[in-house]
């Protein structure tokens, strides 16, 4: 009689009672209403890294092919071995263009020097343009040196390692040059190229 009480009193101390178990699912209900309400806003989050780093990744692979030689088919048996070069522009403000500079006159001009075209969809956009030309800015200028454009050309030619960095064809040329990406939750990220070839994302 001993071995089967004892052998009851084990069984009825094993598992959870009422009460732990509803604080249990008050916590968990708790934490899953915390990560679902957060989850729209890491996803535009990572979104925007991805597409900072697909710009950067475009410039770099410019660089590539350009001090590569890499050949580009303009519809002649030989082909060219031109500068290559991205096109950044606000209008739109959602598109790209990693063009060859076929005729060597530093702007994109048509779809026969396009290399490839890309779209950052519609939770991203370049929001602002800027080009530093190492001249100090003026007094309240919120660029702190880098002066708002339109269009922006960022191009390589071999066998020069540095990058020409401009608002268009013009002599004018920055030492770097931001192109600040924004989602619509009003993050940004900032690609900073400088005239070295060094790329970042801030």
């Amino acid at each position: 009689m001993k071995a089967i009480s004892y052998k009851l009193k084990a069984k009825s101390c094993l598992g959870f009672t009422i009460i732990e178990l509803i604080v249990s699912m008050i916590i968990f209900s708790m934490m899953t209403a915390v990560v679902l309400a957060n989850y729209p806003a890491f996803r535009q989050k990572i979104f925007l890294k991805t597409k900072a780093q697909e710009i950067a990744l475009t410039i770099r692979q410019a660089q590539a092919y350009a001090l590569g030689v890499k050949r580009f088919d303009d519809g002649t048996l030989e082909g060219v071995f031109p500068g290559y070069g991205v096109k950044f522009s606000q209008t739109p403000t959602n598109i790209f263009t990693f063009f060859a500079d076929v005729n060597a006159n530093n702007t994109y001009d048509a779809s026969t020097e396009l290399v490839q075209q890309f779209n950052l969809g519609s939770q991203a956009l370049i929001d602002s343009l800027c080009g530093d030309d190492g001249i100090l800015a003026p007094a309240g200028d919120n660029f702190d040196g880098c002066n708002p454009i339109s269009t922006l050309y960022a191009i390589y030619k071999r066998p020069v390692p540095t990058v020409r960095l401009a608002a268009d064809d013009s002599a004018t040329v920055f030492q770097e040059a931001h192109i600040v990406v924004k989602n619509q939750n009003g993050q940004f990220k900032t690609i900073v190229i400088r005239m070295t070839g060094q790329i970042s994302i801030e």
